[in-house]
């Protein structure tokens, strides 16, 4: 049998979520060649489907906010309404926000939209490929990888590497890299499906419980999807992963539970991580590590999908006019960093500072005030 051919890129992205989609995007702008392997053809259920307003601005930045206006299914997000420290609801309207409405997409389709449009910039996307081996050769400054694909395996000189596979972190885990973990966060959600003629107002709903908070949006196509946010002991003690019991909590919730009624459940739940935490190293020479692969934030912030392609954004740029294998340009990429997660976990004590109805209970008693100097590291199991 003969070997497959070497094929020689600039940049090898492994991952094809915005993150990678927007640093692939980005370098290729700039020239580079590119190649994104991609693990699944975007058939599997992807959340983080809240755009907040400002989305406006990096998609166009990214050239592709018409093709966003014109072709991709939407409802509009007219604010965040909160249920948080009382029982009180209070508002916050995007009626005055310079950019206009938020958005609640199929994140399904907006990642595949993003990679299309990156194959239409000349961006070489394997999806279904999977990631098997690197080797780094430091005296040339470049990567040997072998990937695999419905086509065979592929052999790959590259220039760079990028980590944009998301929680798994894949090849920073490969390189020794860990999770510095703040919390044990997760998310256990469903998807509702209504009646086209039951009222459902275009706002993020968010609401504390006792085990964690509620979150809420509708959805195209008339769904409508409904989160517990909870720690990842105390939904296996209560169960909270059983559709039973998830839909008690639900109908002890004043607000949420009014939402879906008349709603009906679609599909089982499901459960998936959402912790905290920064990855140690999360670059080196000739690679680093972006979007969720480097730093994971809580969902609360509302920002995933905005902060990833900001973070794509400065990575192509990073990879293309910086030397990736010089040690001042990844210290300071890791500088910064330590730095933005350090401001993150500043807001987020704030935030869960305000909720005090509950401060006994384990959820709320364990967001206390941390930095990543004050946390003892721990490792995630892979």
């Amino acid at each position: 049998m003969l070997a497959p051919a070497l094929e020689q890129y600039d940049v090898v992205v492994l991952g094809g979520g915005p993150a990678g989609a927007a640093t692939a995007l980005t370098a290729a702008g700039a020239g580079a060649q590119v190649l994104v392997v991609e693990r699944t053809h975007y058939e599997a259920t992807r959340i983080g489907e809240t755009l907040p307003p400002a989305i406006q601005t990096v998609l166009s930045d990214l050239k592709l906010w018409e093709r966003f206006s014109s072709s991709i299914q939407r409802v509009p997000s007219f604010g965040i309404r909160s249920i948080w420290g009382s029982q009180t609801a209070h508002e916050r309207s995007f009626l005055f926000d310079p950019h206009g409405t938020g958005w609640h997409v199929d994140r399904r389709a907006f990642d595949d939209s993003l990679a299309d449009s990156a194959e239409e910039r000349g961006v070489r996307w394997v999806r279904g490929g999977r990631f098997i081996a690197c080797q780094q050769h430091p005296s040339r400054r470049a990567w040997s990888v072998v990937v695999a694909s419905s086509g065979g395996l592929l052999q790959v000189r590259a220039g760079c590497l990028v980590d944009a596979t998301g929680r798994s972190s894949v090849l920073a885990r490969r390189l020794g890299a860990r999770q510095l973990v703040i919390d044990r966060l997760l998310a256990s959600f469903g998807f509702f499906r209504r009646s086209p003629s039951l009222d459902c107002e275009s706002f993020t709903l968010v609401e504390a419980v006792e085990v964690g908070w509620w979150y809420s949006a509708p959805l195209p196509e008339d769904r409508l999807i409904v989160v517990l946010m909870t720690d990842a002991d105390i939904c296996a003690q209560e169960g909270l992963w059983k559709v039973s019991r998830w839909r008690r909590e639900l109908e002890r919730t004043a607000h949420t539970s009014a939402r879906v009624r008349g709603c009906s459940l679609a599909g089982p739940i499901r459960v998936v991580p959402a912790q905290s935490y920064l990855m140690e190293p999360l670059c080196g020479p000739g690679w680093l590590a972006v979007g969720d692969a480097a730093i994971a934030i809580d969902p609360l912030a509302g920002q995933g999908v905005h902060k990833a392609l900001n973070a794509g954004i400065v990575a192509g740029r990073m990879v293309r006019e910086d030397n990736v294998w010089a040690l001042p340009t990844f210290a300071s990429y890791a500088a910064r960093a330590r730095q933005e997660f350090n401001e993150y976990l500043r807001l987020r004590r704030q935030y869960y500072g305000r909720e005090q109805r509950w401060p006994n209970r384990r959820f709320w008693s364990r967001r206390i005030e941390k930095t990543i100097a004050d946390e003892e590291p721990k490792e995630i199991p892979r």
